[in-house]
């Protein structure tokens, strides 16, 4: 729905932010990384994630969009909440996390608050089976848009994954998301 907000840092927070954009001051919990590169910043762009709760629309920013996508794929498994996914960002960065998925290191994760062996266990093998790592992407939200797509139209995320990135190799680098697809399903 929203891709990211743009405007005057008015308060930073270790959990979360107030941005002024459009006359509005926006309330976005942020993790701790997200505040530490942003805190001294009088403009700011967040990359954001949102979610409905009983009438509530609440937002979450992100310094990167890699951040965001890390939240979003933490959000996607069972046991795994909002509080938890911003406590597993706050107490690792991106790149941290993506070590931790690659060697599998379960102590690594039970160290983060509320996150027990089973979940942790859940995390690691959920991640596993996400081929793509953003440090190898030059745009995670072209591709992660472009795999979502795909996933709608009825690919497995694995397959859907794999496609995007044949497809990212063939094609120039600024190629939009709409346009890999289209690619794609053209030449599947």
């Amino acid at each position: 729905m929203w891709e990211y907000i743009e405007g005057k840092l008015v308060s930073a927070h270790p959990s979360h932010l107030i941005v002024a954009a459009g006359g509005f001051g926006y309330y976005v919990q942020s993790t701790l990384h997200t505040y530490e590169a942003l805190r001294e910043k009088t403009q700011v762009r967040l990359y954001l994630a949102h979610r409905i709760r009983d009438e509530h629309i609440h937002l979450y920013g992100f310094a990167t969009p890699e951040e965001r996508e890390y939240f979003r794929r933490l959000l996607r498994i069972s046991g795994v909440g909002t509080a938890m996914a911003l406590s597993i960002l706050s107490t690792y960065a991106t790149a941290e996390l993506e070590q931790i998925i690659r060697n599998g290191d379960l102590d690594a994760l039970v160290r983060v608050k509320k996150i027990g062996k089973k979940t942790a266990g859940r995390i690691l093998v959920d991640f596993q089976e996400m081929p793509i790592r953003f440090s190898e992407a030059p745009d995670g939200s072209v591709h992660s848009d472009a795999v979502q797509a795909l996933e709608m139209l009825g690919f497995s995320r694995k397959e859907a994954a794999r496609l995007v990135e044949k497809a990212r190799k063939e094609l120039p680098a600024s190629t939009s998301s709409e346009a890999l697809v289209t690619h794609i399903l053209r030449n599947v």
